[in-house]
């Protein structure tokens, strides 16, 4: 072999080496690209599940507070009903204290 084909295989050889350098470079590059874009999606779902949790229990908290204000309302409309059904027996109760007191 003439030495301009020995210095024409060192010089792919070299090649390749610098290739496969480079390579196992771009290749750890990308890997680590891709966990920091693992590492964000994860967080970016974690907050997006959290927010939608907050609301969720918001929601349920201010229907919460709907159903127990409308309870609220039915049982003092309720109440009412029983206060003035008694007051207007009051009458009749006092005729019949005052007859039985005054009929003996």
């Amino acid at each position: 072999m003439d030495f301009e084909a020995i210095r024409s295989i060192a010089d792919v050889e070299s090649s390749a080496d610098a290739l496969c350098v480079k390579a196992g470079a771009d290749a750890r590059a990308l890997l680590q690209q891709a966990e920091q874009k693992a590492v964000q999606i994860r967080e970016d779902a974690v907050k997006a599940a959290q927010e939608a949790a907050a609301k969720a229990l918001e929601d349920a908290k201010q229907r919460g507070e709907a159903d127990a204000e409308a309870k609220k309302a039915e049982y003092e409309a309720s109440l009412e009903a029983v206060r003035k059904a008694a007051q207007e027996k009051v009458p009749d109760a006092a005729r019949l204290i005052i007859e039985r007191i005054v009929g003996r």
